[in-house]
């Protein structure tokens, strides 16, 4: 796989003052999000858009942020609240987050923040068909991606980077990304398309399960030949400089883009149980 993040030093492009302020002064960037919004604004922000009061429809009061500053470059902010019915604190959301250098295929370098872990979950909620529990959870979500990271956009912009990014770890991470981020590949952007076109009949869980259980086939619609499919890393990016968002504007990136998605198509597929042989046939009945 390409190595798309770059983490030397040389190439990260960051402000004089940005560096001064670490290894020099050593003040306030570890004090507020990013190194610009104190804690305090972000609990102001959680409160103004109504994400607190639906937490305390859940039974949550008494809510803590944390910031964690791994080095100059890395950052973990993350939510706490007390449950009615829960003697211990419980987590809510927890986002890792580094600045680096991108380098996309056009081989044109930028200053990014990339987003290494997106959790946004209710400990106490059990599954249930209208909140289920997705591939890679140990609980249902909470029901706040588009918000917060809506919030989370609004600060990015005042950071300096030309672009934000991720990495979908599954494809139900991708659909939820994809109201403001695209794969840096339009081949991939491409397929993408078509697994949303043929995958979500039946909602975004239970197609976000079968790609896990490799219960998905990729047809190649010119020949017909069907392999399985499985989901692999690729970078997405929410583009925040002229220059990046030309790039996929761009008609030969959106025309890439439809061409991929249109030679091939998605299907559901049973994987067939393996066959016993005599001699390993159960007796009896079964436990």
């Amino acid at each position: 796989m390409k190595k798309w993040l770059n983490w030397d030093l040389g190439d990260l492009d960051l402000a004089e003052d940005d560096v001064n302020q670490d290894l020099i002064e050593k003040t306030p960037r570890s004090e507020g999000i990013f190194g610009k919004f104190p804690l305090d604004k972000f609990m102001d922000d959680l409160e103004h858009m109504g994400l607190l009061e639906r937490l305390r429809q859940r039974g949550y009061q008494r809510f803590r942020p944390s910031l964690e500053k791994k080095d100059l470059f890395s950052e973990r902010l993350r939510l706490f609240g007390q449950h009615l019915d829960y003697p211990d604190e419980l987590q809510l959301m927890d986002i890792k987050s580094h600045r680096a250098s991108l380098e996309s295929p056009w081989k044109e370098r930028y200053r990014a923040l990339g987003w290494d872990w997106v959790e946004m979950q209710d400990p106490t909620a059990r599954p249930s068909p209208y909140r289920p529990v997705l591939p890679g959870q140990k609980h249902p979500g909470l029901g706040m991606f588009r918000s917060l990271t809506r919030l989370m956009l609004a600060y990015v912009d005042h950071l300096g980077v030309q672009a934000l990014t991720a990495i979908p770890l599954y494809f139900h991470n991708a659909v939820l990304y994809s109201d403001s981020f695209t794969f840096l590949d339009s081949a991939v952007q491409g397929r993408f398309m078509a697994m949303c076109r043929d995958l979500l009949h039946d909602g975004l869980a239970p197609a976000s399960w079968w790609v896990v259980r490799q219960q998905v086939e990729m047809v190649d619609r010119s020949t017909g030949l069907a392999q399985p499919f499985e989901w692999g890393a690729a970078l997405i990016v929410k583009p925040l400089c002229e220059e990046m968002q030309a790039r996929i504007d761009s008609q030969e990136y959106q025309q890439a883009s439809v061409q991929a998605m249109e030679a091939v198509e998605f299907r559901q597929c049973h994987p067939q149980p393996e066959k016993s042989s005599p001699a390993e046939m159960p007796s009896g009945d079964p436990e």
